[in-house]
């Protein structure tokens, strides 16, 4: 068994949640971004179309590429084109509602946040 002196240890980032891993991958409005745009591009979208539609340099570009596949949103291949997994397609379409509903004034019920 842990002891509260042992469990303070432990850094935050390392006991948090998926669902909070997911929050904070997705709070970042270039990630939501990047999320629909790789959903536009049918057979996915390549790392020069992307940069040449968000003007970000290709570091940054890679910095929330890489924090999307860390939560298992998106995948690439080696042509370094990138799709949405499963989970990012399900996410997509929560976020997309989610805005729908908030830009048409209707409150947002809790029930619909936190499934």
């Amino acid at each position: 068994m842990t002891s509260i002196e042992e469990y303070e240890k432990i850094p935050a980032e390392s006991i948090r949640s998926e669902r909070q891993d997911l929050f904070y991958v997705i709070a970042h409005p270039m990630r939501r971004r990047l999320l629909k745009m790789i959903a536009e591009k049918e057979g996915g979208a390549r790392i020069l179309y992307i940069v040449g539609e968000t003007k970000i340099s290709i570091g940054a570009l890679y910095f929330h590429l890489k924090a999307l596949e860390g939560a298992s949103l998106v995948a690439h291949n080696h042509h370094e084109s990138y799709g949405l997994t499963e989970k990012g397609r399900t996410t997509l379409a929560f976020i997309t509602e989610f805005d729908n509903e908030l830009n048409s004034g209707r409150e947002v019920s809790d029930h619909k946040v936190f499934q």
